[in-house]
């Protein structure tokens, strides 16, 4: 008797066959859908290091656009319209006049920069002119007053003028768009300190009391102003009033020739043909290091104290100078302000107490004595040679540097 065994063994192949297929087809369904998940995570990062990427990049470009427009904003605050409206009248219309003009230039430095390949503009509310108190760095600015600074925001926002940024990747996870922005602060810090004049032809070798220059400062005559467009000189008043460095009468009620003096820097008694040279071409670093020691005039020290220096010169003017001074009209130039006088003639020795900067308006030196005059309009001033100081007193807003502040 035969025992046949095959019908089984087919059945079972049959069975192991369609077990398989059962088995392929389930991880197929598997890998389809964990690769559809890791796809989403994929995208994901993908979008995180696209789009992020593109944001951080945007963010910076808008940094630059608003410190730039931050800093071209606060410089209306270091031209001539500052003195205006601190030294002249109708200082409250001045006010608002130099606020406007410091929005404009904001706007306008602004739309010169590039972010996400288009002219950042600024809309209501990205500039903000005000009072920066740099005692307390961190209050909003202060309305007000004197301004001396400019906040600016250039943003991609759906509120600004130039709407949100278009996403890459992220649109296809239903984020289309996204919002990035950056704000700047500069202020014009006028806690003036000291004075290196790297900038050649402006520090020259005049001097006159600090006291006297202040009075004439307030309550000078407004008889002259500057045409920038013609560089003329007009006999016409222009709301500034002017300080005449030479005559005046000196603190002691003398007669009147006053002790304005000539400054001998770098070179004792060095004669006209020196004084010509440094009215001309300015009082060089190397000529300030010999006279006191260091290239930098520095008047308050690390902790608010004054410091003086002792520099030795001439009382009254030189008539030889006339031609030298006559050229230099209509040029901006420093001068010191000296706190007192020893000695007389070649022996005079001035303590200087500070420095000014002024616009040279008129020069007579020579003819009869009571037309001889040297006379200045003072300017607010701001050079790499200035150096602020936290503990150094405001210098009334006529000396200072453009800074960003946060």
């Amino acid at each position: 008797m035969r025992i046949h065994f095959c019908r089984p063994r087919v059945l079972n192949e049959k069975h192991n066959a369609r077990s398989n297929r059962w088995k392929w087809t389930h991880r197929r369904a598997m890998v389809a859908v964990q690769v559809a998940v890791l796809m989403i995570v994929l995208l994901g990062f993908a979008a995180l290091a696209i789009d992020v990427g593109h944001l951080c990049a945007l963010k910076g470009e808008l940094q630059r656009a608003a410190d730039a427009a931050a800093l071209a904003g606060v410089s209306a605050f270091a031209d001539d319209s500052l003195r205006t409206t601190q030294y002249g009248e109708n200082s409250e219309q001045l006010t608002a006049a130099m606020a406007t003009e410091a929005a404009a230039r904001t706007v306008q430095y602004a739309g010169l920069n590039t972010a996400n390949g288009l002219a950042p503009a600024l809309g209501e509310g990205d500039v903000v002119v005000g009072s920066f108190d740099f005692n307390d760095p961190t209050a909003p600015l202060g309305v007000g007053g004197q301004p001396n600074a400019v906040q600016a925001s250039a943003r991609f926002t759906e509120d600004s003028p130039n709407g949100a940024v278009s996403n890459f990747l992220a649109q296809i996870l239903g984020f289309p768009s996204s919002q990035v922005g950056a704000t700047a602060t500069a202020a014009f810090d006028d806690r003036f300190a000291g004075y290196t004049p790297d900038t050649p032809g402006v520090l020259t070798p005049f001097t006159i009391y600090v006291t006297e220059y202040e009075t004439q400062r307030d309550n000078g005559p407004d008889n002259l102003s500057y045409d920038e467009d013609l560089d003329v000189v007009q006999n016409v008043g222009d709301g500034i009033r002017e300080v005449r460095l030479f005559p005046y009468a000196d603190e002691g009620g003398g007669d009147g020739a006053g002790n304005f003096g000539l400054l001998n820097v770098g070179l004792t008694n060095m004669g006209v043909p020196g004084l010509r040279t440094q009215i001309l071409n300015g009082i060089t670093p190397e000529e300030i290091e010999e006279e006191i020691g260091t290239s930098e005039l520095t008047f308050v020290d690390g902790a608010g104290n004054p410091i003086t220096h002792r520099i030795t010169g001439n009382p009254g003017m030189k008539g030889g100078t006339e031609s030298a001074v006559e050229v230099r009209v209509g040029d901006v130039i420093g001068f010191f302000l000296h706190s007192s006088l020893v000695d007389g003639g070649s022996t005079a020795t001035y303590t200087m107490a500070g420095l000014r900067f002024g616009r040279l308006m008129e020069v007579h030196l020579t003819g009869d004595p009571d037309q001889r005059r040297l006379v200045v309009q003072p300017v607010v001033y701001t050079d790499p040679g200035v150096r602020t100081d936290g503990q150094a007193p405001s210098s009334g807003g006529l000396i200072g540097r453009l800074v960003l502040v946060r």
